[in-house]
């Protein structure tokens, strides 16, 4: 299981980087008429990837923390809630708004800056559950 920690982990410090290092600032040079439109089928299928991901990175923490409380489950499961608190309480609703009003220079200078805090959590999920699986393997 802590194989398939690691994926899941990794695969969204890939996808969470790519967003803060070249999708999010590529927003800024998209098409300002085009913009609403675009985004909106970016959102649908952004969402494809992403949502099951957390979904199933979040079971996989539980599941892991009920099978053994530890201080890295329980440091993993807290920088999952650390993510998803970044990305209800500030990535969602930055993208509702880009969403209602279409191109907005300063949402989105926005959106990539707090997007960055939500980076590091979901790189220190992965560094964690790394962590794990070494220690796992050494006794």
């Amino acid at each position: 299981m802590i194989e398939l920690k690691i994926l899941v982990d990794f695969s969204l410090v890939i996808l969470i980087w790519l967003v803060q290092i070249i999708i999010y600032p590529s927003f800024l040079y998209i098409d300002s008429i085009k913009f609403k439109d675009w985004h909106q089928s970016y959102m649908q299928k952004i969402s494809f990837f992403v949502i099951p991901l957390m979904f199933i990175q979040l079971g996989l923490s539980f599941f892991s923390l009920m099978k053994q409380i530890d201080l890295l489950s329980s440091l993993h499961l807290l920088f999952i809630i650390l993510s998803w608190c970044f990305t209800f309480f500030l990535s969602v609703p930055l993208h509702q708004k880009l969403t209602e009003k279409g191109f907005d220079e300063l949402i989105l200078k926005k959106l990539i800056q707090t997007n960055f805090p939500r980076s590091l959590t979901w790189t220190m999920t992965c560094i964690i559950s790394s962590a794990s699986f070494i220690l796992s393997k050494q006794g």
